[in-house]
């Protein structure tokens, strides 16, 4: 049997996601926005899930289809478009999580020494405001982890 799991990375607790959650939707109200940000631990389990109000009811499915691509892949969900386009090494992969919304900017995974830790994702803005946000809510969970 490996030993991959005797000392696994700290997994973010809900109080630890609820303070990532707190940081990322006054993010998004800053920007004016209504956006929903989903917090999943390293297997790509959701953690907490938040839409805001007013946000679209589908920004909740694309904020968590982010942050399990982010998850799986380990790598921020921009990162992946060049690899998952005609010709790509990872082409194909795109249809692995919601018909392959997940590979839209705005998923980000956290990641320590030991490992990755949680993902983030974020939607209900544009390219840079999804990123921004699930940046602030990456933040608060590395700040919670390492304190």
């Amino acid at each position: 049997m490996s030993g991959a799991w005797i000392n696994p990375p700290p997994r973010p607790s809900l109080a630890t996601c609820e303070a990532a959650m707190a940081a990322a939707i006054e993010c998004a109200t800053q920007r004016g926005l209504c956006m929903a940000i989903a917090i999943v631990d390293s297997a790509g389990r959701a953690i907490c899930l938040k839409r805001m109000d007013d946000a679209r009811p589908v920004s909740a499915d694309l904020a968590l289809a982010k942050a399990r691509v982010a998850a799986t892949f380990e790598r921020a969900t921009d990162q992946l478009q060049a690899l998952v386009a005609p010709g790509g090494a990872a082409f194909g992969a795109q249809f692995h999580e919601a018909g392959g919304a997940g590979i839209l900017p705005g998923g980000l995974p956290v990641q320590s020494a030991a490992g990755l830790l949680a993902a983030v994702g974020a939607s209900g803005g544009d390219r840079d405001a999804d990123i921004a946000v699930a940046r602030a809510a990456c933040a608060a969970l590395t700040k919670d982890l390492q304190e």
